[in-house]
């Protein structure tokens, strides 16, 4: 007996449906994208140097840049005022040792300094009198010309009263008024002067020899010798004939104490740039010891 049986179709096999997988783009180098930021940040630097190095070169820096005023503070002088600032000139720098004799200093190569000795030198001294030590010096330029000079003087006299009286801002109103009591003592309440005020004149400050001096110019104007953190500027015989502290030239038979002076002066038409330079050469001067 044969068993019904349902012949069952056979399902045709199910195929695997195709699925469309997008690929992830490709990402960019790194590499590249920081050697683009690096070379970016290069050239802005460069650019900005090359900006400023101009700047600076060409003096529009000038321009823009304005100096800082200065106070005057609230120090005062012996007059109790504040004294005008005055713009002092820069010295300048010297490069060799000149060693003689008597003294040394700083000067350039192509500069000299002439000593003369024992009564040569200058035609301030008594004739027939013996004298030793520095009785002249000379400072010569590059083109040999004197610019300055020292003389030895003995035996020449005069009153000591001041016709002319200098006065800077710091200068003591005391000191001034002693001047002129002492010019009237002497040659009665006739007595005529005149105040040269040097206040608002530029200056340079100088020690030569261990005294302090002022230059205006040509001009040599010399502090009284017991002036302390004052400009007391000296007058009449004594502003030309200068007793140093640091130098002296001996006279034969001269009293105790005797200290003979030297008149100086800086050659009348002596250039600025010489001048500076003769600034350093007369504050480097010293005593041969």
């Amino acid at each position: 007996m044969e068993a019904n049986q349902t012949a069952q179709k056979p399902q045709p096999a199910v195929q695997p449906q195709a699925t469309n997988v997008v690929a992830n783009p490709k990402p960019q180098p790194f590499k590249s994208s920081m050697f683009k930021i690096i070379l970016a940040v290069v050239i802005t630097f460069m650019l900005t140097s090359i900006c400023f190095l101009l700047w600076f070169n060409t003096g529009l820096k000038d321009t823009f840049i304005t100096s800082k005023p200065t106070s005057n503070g609230d120090s005062s002088t012996p007059n109790e005022t504040s004294p005008t600032p005055v713009v002092t000139e820069e010295l300048q720098a010297v490069n060799q040792t000149f060693t003689g004799d008597e003294v040394t200093a700083e000067i350039p190569q192509d500069w000299d300094i002439v000593e003369y000795k024992d009564g040569a030198g200058t035609d301030m001294v008594v004739g027939g009198q013996v004298y030793t030590g520095l009785t002249g010096l000379e400072v010569l330029n590059a083109n040999n010309n004197v610019v300055f000079k020292m003389k030895a003087v003995d035996g020449v006299g005069g009153l000591g009263t001041c016709s002319e009286i200098f006065k800077f801002s710091d200068t003591q109103q005391t000191y001034i008024d002693q001047l002129i009591a002492d010019g009237q003592a002497v040659e009665g309440a006739g007595f005529v002067y005149q105040i040269n005020d040097l206040s608002n004149e530029t200056y340079v400050n100088l020690n030569i020899f261990g005294n302090d001096a002022r230059r205006i110019a040509t001009a040599l104007y010399w502090n009284d010798y017991n002036a302390v953190g004052v400009f007391n500027p000296l007058c009449g015989i004594n502003a030309a004939f200068i007793i140093f502290d640091e130098i002296e030239f001996g006279v034969q038979n001269a009293p105790a104490g005797y200290i003979a002076p030297y008149e100086v002066t800086i050659t009348t038409g002596t250039t600025a740039a010489d001048l500076l330079i003769l600034d350093a050469i007369l504050n480097s001067l010293e005593a041969v010891i």
